[in-house]
């Protein structure tokens, strides 16, 4: 990876680059992300722009046409679950984008093998750095929690996910500590096994969390190193 990042550092400028995040209400770019565009943006020496699905308005395409000189825009969902945004959302931003000019239409995030055994690592080094802890079935694994999904697609996908981190995918709605699985996590997190909700920025959901659990994944270096070079990477 670090030879591709020194390849693609050396090469002319990548295409501009769109990248398709959730949001906040209104629209809103959580700041971590904010700063991962600025840096991004300059690494590429491409104009890199955020696309909020929760915004009311599309961007204006011509400023990011013209920097393309005619050359394909690429369009990156940093999305983390096959859910509604990938299969509906991001196919008709990307057929908007095509009424201007061509897209590279690149795989969610969370499709990406590279980031798969990056989450991976993560959950494994938070796992050796945590007290042990065991419930009545012996040790606790790890929960990955993620806001609850409906389709075929993201059930396969998440009984995919779990066992490849070796940890167990929990359906976690913004309210989480209003509900029972909620306050058991309000518990003593000494008899709790590792948390990791599975979001990129700070969210209502880390936001409802307890502080010990509650960190975002760009918050975690090794996993925002990892999608910086993966990002840099792309065409």
């Amino acid at each position: 990876m670090q030879r591709r990042r020194q390849r693609r550092l050396a090469a002319l400028p990548a295409n501009p680059l769109v990248l398709v995040v959730h949001g906040r209400s209104g629209g809103l770019i959580p700041p971590e992300l904010e700063v991962l565009r600025a840096e991004l943006q300059s690494l590429r020496r491409s104009p890199v722009l955020l696309q909020a699905l929760t915004a009311a308005a599309l961007p204006v395409p011509e400023p990011l046409r013209q920097a393309a000189e005619g050359q394909p825009l690429s369009l990156m969902p940093l999305l983390l679950l096959p859910g509604s945004h990938v299969c509906g959302d991001v196919p008709a931003l990307a057929a908007r984008w095509r009424s201007s000019g061509p897209v590279i239409r690149l795989p969610f995030l969370g499709a990406w093998p590279l980031w798969q055994q990056a989450l991976r690592q993560e959950v494994c080094a938070l796992v050796a750095a945590s007290e042990p802890s065991a419930g009545d079935d012996g040790p606790l694994l790890p929960l990955l929690l993620h806001h609850p999904l409906r389709s075929s697609l993201a059930g396969r996908y998440l009984a995919h996910l779990g066992p490849f981190c070796g940890a167990t995918c929990l359906p976690t709605p913004y309210s989480a500590p209003d509900s029972d699985a909620g306050r058991s996590l309000l518990e003593d997190p000494s008899d709790r096994p590792v948390v990791l909700p599975l979001v990129l920025a700070s969210n209502r959901l880390t936001e409802a969390l307890p502080d010990w659990c509650a960190e975002p994944l760009l918050q975690r270096p090794a996993l925002r190193a990892c999608l910086l070079d993966l990002l840099l990477c792309l065409p």
